[in-house]
């Protein structure tokens, strides 16, 4: 009886495990419940990329500050985007604009709960990589490469007519976050779009190809 219930025991953990693993386009699996990530930049863009987080990664904010050069022309990016549960807001610090999506995470649920048993299985078995000591599940559409731990891109890989981007996390740290990074002021221009409900089916649909 004693051997049953050790195997029962050792079963639950085991599913309990594997689901964890193989559903991280779906929850963040962070060891700290707050921190911060740091990354690198390559490639025709430079400068600074770095994500806060509450809650184990069910809350984030990615700052980031650089420059992209393509050719002769460049541009300058000064941006905050606040990610939770449902939705994403991006800020543009330069303008005081925002806008205002659904969270690819939550896209990603309502179209895995409308698949068929088979493709939800292979969607859940996608294997995993470890990037700066975190799971990811790679995830790819239009040219970019991203991997994923929840809303979190621990990688970002842009190869598309000459330009080249590659931002990757290389470190995370436990510590205090100030709940200013998740604050959306009052007085932006918020303009509602629908970008990333595309760009969750296009991942889904390459996916189960």
């Amino acid at each position: 009886m004693k051997k049953v219930k050790k195997l029962l025991i050792f079963s639950t953990l085991f599913i309990t495990f594997s689901l964890k693993a193989s559903s991280l386009l779906f929850a963040s699996n962070l060891p700290y419940k707050e921190g911060v990530i740091n990354y690198s930049i390559n490639g025709n863009k430079k400068g600074l990329y770095k994500i806060y987080f509450k809650d184990y990664g069910s809350k984030i904010a990615i700052y980031e500050k650089s420059k992209v050069s393509i050719l002769f022309d460049k541009k300058e990016i000064n941006q905050l985007t606040i990610i939770d549960k449902k939705y994403k807001t991006t800020i543009d610090l330069k303008r005081d604009t925002a806008t205002l999506s659904p969270s690819q995470k939550s896209k990603f649920l309502d179209i895995f709960s409308d698949l068929n048993d088979e493709d939800k299985n292979s969607i859940l078995n996608t294997p995993s990589i470890n990037i700066a000591n975190l799971e990811c599940q790679i995830v790819e559409s239009d040219g970019i490469i991203r991997c994923l731990n929840g809303s979190i891109p621990l990688l970002t890989r842009i190869d598309i007519f000459g330009y080249h981007e590659k931002i990757v996390a290389t470190d995370i740290k436990s510590q205090e976050v100030d709940d200013r990074y998740f604050k959306v002021p009052d007085n932006l221009e918020v303009v509602e779009k629908d970008i990333d409900n595309i760009q969750a089916s296009k991942i889904i649909t390459k996916m189960l190809e």
